[in-house]
């Protein structure tokens, strides 16, 4: 009897500490509750059960001979799907092979998501890139390309050095990877640099977006220019006004002036044009009008400059002069110069024809030798539109520092690891995944270099 009593006494402690105390492998996600014969009664090791423990609760038991098999639970006859012989394993993961097939797979996803973000941003450049050409055309040139090109090489070269850097961890060369990883966060420091160059200027010279844009194209003048007095005023060239409005303003308003329906009103009998000045009508050209200004006729765009940034502003006033000549329905154009002239027949001012194929407003031509005054003499005035070139310049290139500064760090990390002997043969996944991640920040910028530096 009292070996009776002592034996299920026993049994009581057993179960009370199986119960509170039992035996935990946390890693694995499993539990083993153990009664009097040494046999595992229960094992936790599948979904929702192994879930269920793992949030505290008591789970359901379950017969040994159907969730564990027969016989004690050892590492040499655990079940396929109790990780045994996979330190550090997530319970969610089968097999190594497993969790590095995921992890790549989430990896490519959240790269997917990463494309049609920077892709729709692409397509928000082109389409007001094709409604203000004159706003990109003109902040193109405030862009240096050799610093653009300079940060092209420096992340062609992170690519490679990231690159050998992932081979070195599978090969398990730590002293390579180290190196490799070193290289690559240097390049990224370089990148982030001249932008930071680049940025400094723009904030200097008011190059900015929306209310913030305040550039001021004319700084001091020199001292023989003052001495000089002001300049001269500038004389019209009708002959040049209609070869200018012949391949800018034609496609717009028609050969003759009278416009184009749905596109551009018609300057014969036109109200504006009729009280404009010369100089009044080569000022308005220079800045344009915008679609919501409530003195548009036809609510469309007048771009500065007539789209055409190349244009100098004594190209405005042969213009300005030859379109008020068109608005009086004259026969004959006078000749407009310091000193008395003959009439000029309209008939003998040639008025060439359109470029082949422009029939759209926004295709725009100008003489090669407008666009080298143009480069030699700085961006010139800025038409009222330049603020949307800057605001897609800083959106696209600040949202880009951003990937590139999220990617040091991740390299940053990977560089603590290695040194720590965390990541090598053994795991280098992480390294790879990071690589994977610094190849799209480069292909991003491949992209942003041309549209924003190259393209006039």
């Amino acid at each position: 009897m009292a070996g009776a009593e002592r034996s299920v006494g026993q049994h009581r402690q057993e179960h009370r500490e199986d119960r509170h105390h039992g035996p935990h492998d946390h890693r694995r996600g499993r539990v083993l509750r153990q009664g009097m014969s040494g046999r595992p009664a229960v094992c936790i090791a599948h979904g929702n059960l192994r879930a269920r423990f793992t949030r505290g609760k008591h789970a359901t038991m379950i017969p040994s001979n159907r969730a564990c098999g027969k016989g004690p639970m050892t590492a040499a006859t655990a079940t396929p799907h109790s990780h045994a012989g996979h330190a550090g394993l997530d319970h969610h993961w089968d097999s190594p092979a497993q969790r590095t097939a995921g992890l790549k797979l989430g990896m490519f996803v959240f790269l997917a998501t990463e494309i049609l973000m920077f892709g729709g941003l692409f397509c928000a450049y082109a389409a007001f890139r094709n409604v203000f050409p004159e706003a990109f055309a003109w902040g193109h040139r405030t862009l240096d390309v050799g610093w653009g090109a300079l940060n092209t090489v420096v992340l062609l070269l992170s690519s490679l050095t990231v690159a050998l850097g992932v081979r070195s961890a599978q090969l398990g060369e730590k002293e390579n990877l180290l190196i490799f990883l070193g290289l690559t966060l240097v390049c990224g420091m370089i990148f982030m640099g001249v932008k930071a160059i680049e940025y400094n200027h723009k904030f200097h010279e008011k190059l900015l977006w929306g209310a913030r844009f305040g550039y001021v194209p004319d700084g001091p003048k020199p001292a023989h220019a003052a001495a000089a007095g002001p300049a001269a005023p500038l004389k019209p060239d009708l002959q040049a006004g209609a070869a200018i409005f012949a391949s800018t303003c034609a496609a717009c308003h028609g050969r003759d002036g009278h416009g184009i329906a749905g596109i551009a009103p018609s300057f014969v009998g036109s109200k504006f044009v009729a009280s404009a000045t010369i100089e009044s009508m080569a000022e308005f050209l220079k800045v344009g009008r915008m679609p919501t200004d409530p003195a548009s006729v036809s609510q469309k765009l007048m771009p500065a400059r007539g789209g055409n940034p190349a244009l100098t502003d004594g190209d405005l006033v042969s213009v300005g002069a030859f379109v008020l000549e068109l608005s009086k329905g004259a026969t004959a154009v006078p000749a407009v110069a310091a000193s008395a002239g003959p009439e000029i027949p309209v008939s003998t001012v040639r008025v060439p024809s359109p470029p082949p194929g422009v029939t759209s407003p926004m295709v725009r031509t100008a003489p090669p030798e407008a666009a080298e005054h143009a480069a030699s003499h700085g961006p010139g005035e800025p038409p009222k539109t330049a603020r949307i070139f800057f605001a897609m310049y800083f959106l696209l290139t600040g949202l880009h520092g951003i990937h590139v500064l999220v990617g040091l760090g991740i390299i940053g990390v990977m560089f603590v690891k290695t040194a720590r002997g965390r990541l090598g043969a053994h795991n280098f996944l992480p390294v790879e995944l990071t690589g994977l991640y610094w190849h799209l920040v480069d292909l991003v910028w491949i992209f942003l270099f041309p549209l924003l530096y190259l393209i006039h």
